[in-house]
């Protein structure tokens, strides 16, 4: 379990090291993105955004609502991606693409963990129901529902990073 574990930390670490340095690499390429595609639906609720030609001013009471699959920028005359222009045109398009980026990343990070917090449950609790007289398999058993609530908490953390960026950023 602890190979698993050293091997999981060095891929993120290692992960972490390497993007970026593709990040840089793309943007030293092709230039800085004027626009970004929204991954999912989610409610803004500070500042102006406009679509097409309607101004809506986003607020905690009435939050503006970006769905998934349209795109923002900062001008609504920019081509984003090639072919699709801009849904969206507000001057805080970037630290709308970021919240969403990162919502949409701690989102994929908690379910892979939920999976693996479930399969650990289920291996862990097979193994010590079969463990019978053998006191090491039940310590082992043990240890790892001890691991499995640990990436618990690992992911609980990752649904709060979304809001903790907000709050940093000032745009709760």
């Amino acid at each position: 379990m602890k190979k698993i574990f050293s091997f999981a930390l060095l891929l993120v670490l290692g992960v972490s090291l390497i993007m970026p340095v593709l990040v840089s690499a793309d943007l030293a390429s092709s230039g800085p993105k004027d626009c970004c595609t929204v991954r999912q639906n989610m409610a803004w609720k500070k500042g102006t955004i406009l679509k097409d030609t309607t101004a809506d001013n986003c607020t905690d009471a009435a939050p503006c609502i970006l769905e998934a699959g349209e795109t923002i920028g900062g001008d609504k005359d920019v081509v984003c991606l090639g072919t699709a222009k801009v849904t969206y045109n507000t001057g805080q398009w970037g630290m709308i693409c970021l919240v969403n980026t990162i919502t949409y990343i701690t989102n994929w990070i908690f379910y892979l963990l939920m999976i693996a917090v479930v399969l650990m449950f289920i291996i862990a609790g097979v193994m010590y129901l079969t463990a019978g007289a053998k006191p090491d398999n039940a310590k082992k058993a043990k240890s790892m529902m001890l691991y499995a609530i640990l990436g618990l908490v690992v992911a609980l953390v990752a649904k709060l990073i979304p809001s903790v960026v907000r709050l940093i950023v000032g745009l709760s």
